[in-house]
Parts: structure tokens; sequence; C-alpha cells
């Protein structure tokens, strides 16, 4: 069983995405559902750019934590994607 958290933020300039990391690692070190960790924590933004690298699922797999795109009007797909994504790990 799994489980992922995420956590919408808005602002996405390098400096806003960094410090909303604080709050992914938070919720990856603390959040436990049937004694076990989330997948992954992710921070949706809705626009990428802030800090690329956190933007790649592979460093998502490696870290646990990292940021989302979602879009307008994309959000559906996009969502199932990170979905699909998130719960392989």
């Amino acid at each position: 069983e799994q489980f992922v958290v995420l956590d919408a933020k808005y602002r996405v300039t390098r400096s806003n995405v960094l410090d909303a990391m604080r709050s992914a690692h938070l919720y990856r070190d603390s959040l436990r559902w049937r004694e076990r960790p989330p997948s992954a924590c992710l921070l949706l933004a809705p626009a990428g750019g802030g800090a690329p690298w956190l933007e790649e699922p592979p460093f998502w797999s490696a870290h646990g934590v990292g940021v989302a795109v979602v879009q307008q009007g994309k959000a559906r797909e996009q969502m199932e994607q990170i979905l699909r994504q998130v719960l392989r790990f």
C-alpha cells in the first residue's frame, strides 16, 4: 500500500521553490500511513523552471521529494501521469 503527499504552491521562483521544499522534506520524514512513509512528497506548481532538477521523476524516485508541474487546462492528464510515475516507486 502506498500514498503520496501533494502540496500545491503558486510561487515558482527558485527561492520560493527551494524554501517550499522544506515542507516536502518534513512530510516525507514525519508522515506515516500504516507505519510506512509516503512514496513521494511533491510540490505542485503551475509552471516549471524555478528549480528544474527537482522536476525530474528520477530525482523524485531517488529522494522521495520534488516538484511536479501541473498547468491549467492540462491538469487531469498531468496528474494522471504524475501519479502513475510516483506509484511505481
